[in-house]
């Protein structure tokens, strides 16, 4: 049987294209919002190596409470799941 159009694969087409588009914005944003974070940093501190020290102080920060973060969800995650076992 043939496809019909405005079928199961053109709409899986569209799906792809608006994953793509919505990824591809998310990586702009993302680095949009770095570059200018960066741009602050160089400003406040008159140049690209102190910006740079800060932006590494910065992001050694979010990288601890994201790890920690993870830590706590991934423990909360096994005692609920520990609970489970008992049915």
């Amino acid at each position: 049987m043939k496809p019909v159009a405005g079928g199961r694969g053109r709409s899986r087409s569209k799906r792809a294209k608006l994953m793509g588009k919505f990824l591809s914005g998310l990586i702009v944003l993302i680095a949009a919002i770095f570059l200018i974070i960066l741009l602050y940093f160089r400003i406040a501190e008159g140049s690209f190596e102190g910006a740079g020290e800060r932006m590494d102080e910065f992001l050694g920060a979010a990288a601890e409470e994201t790890g920690e973060a993870t830590r706590n969800i991934v423990n909360e995650a096994d005692e609920a799941l520990e609970g489970d076992d008992e049915y």
